[in-house]
């Protein structure tokens, strides 16, 4: 089911107005508001949006240069499903790049100290999953997920998670997986916290990449 009721341009700054829709329109997409294979038609879009069909024009070009969007000759624009193959690459690219985050946080961490946020967000996951709400227990993870990217100090890795981070929020929305979402996730995220606490960093690596191999391992099979 779409949600066109929940697309909107509130929120989205006061920049240009087709930047504004492409925000709105991408944001339902990540979030599943928008499902895989729904025509995105310019005069709904439009009359929903209260813009012209040029800025909507110019969004869906957008998000067909970005991978979301497919447009089909004489047929129209529509969300792109994702295949196998491209939940499998998301998350080997995980595995890889919070791993890496996760060495570089360690390692500042031996220097420098500074790894108070992180133990509380792994705190705050503890806490709600004890007294099982799912809600505080997403925002705890991706607290936790924007304190190890702080941590890990480099700029250009912290723009490749970012993205990465929203191609993985899609997919959880499609297979209705909740962040952090089961036992095994909240251990692994404190054994990550420990190994950053300690200084060890290829400890943390080991630990984060593990995680996120089995969690692709157990994404794909809900998939068909």
């Amino acid at each position: 089911m779409n949600k066109l009721e929940t697309i909107s341009l509130e929120g989205g700054g006061d920049g240009p107005q087709s930047m504004r829709v492409y925000e709105a329109l991408r944001r339902a997409i990540l979030r599943s508001d928008l499902q895989p294979g729904a025509a995105l038609q310019e005069t709904e879009l439009a009359s929903h949006l209260q813009v012209s069909r040029t800025p909507i024009r110019e969004a869906i070009r957008r998000l067909n240069a970005d991978g979301l969007v497919e447009v089909i000759p004489y047929k129209g624009a529509f969300v792109k499903a994702l295949s196998r193959t491209e939940v499998r690459e998301i998350y080997e690219t995980a595995e890889g790049l919070e791993g890496m985050a996760a060495w570089l946080a360690a390692r500042k961490v031996a220097a420098e100290g500074g790894v108070e946020r992180l133990q509380k967000a792994a705190q705050a996951m503890r806490e709600a999953f004890d007294r099982g709400d799912v809600v505080a227990r997403t925002e705890a993870d991706t607290e936790f997920h924007a304190a190890l990217h702080e941590l890990a100090d480099n700029a250009y890795l912290a723009q490749a998670l970012a993205r990465l981070r929203e191609q993985v929020h899609r997919v959880r929305h499609l297979t209705a997986r909740a962040f952090g979402g089961n036992a095994a996730s909240l251990e692994e995220h404190e054994a990550a916290c420990r190994a950053i606490a300690d200084g060890d960093a290829e400890l943390a690596r080991t630990i984060t990449q593990k995680h996120w191999e089995r969690v692709r391992t157990e994404t794909l099979s809900l998939l068909p």
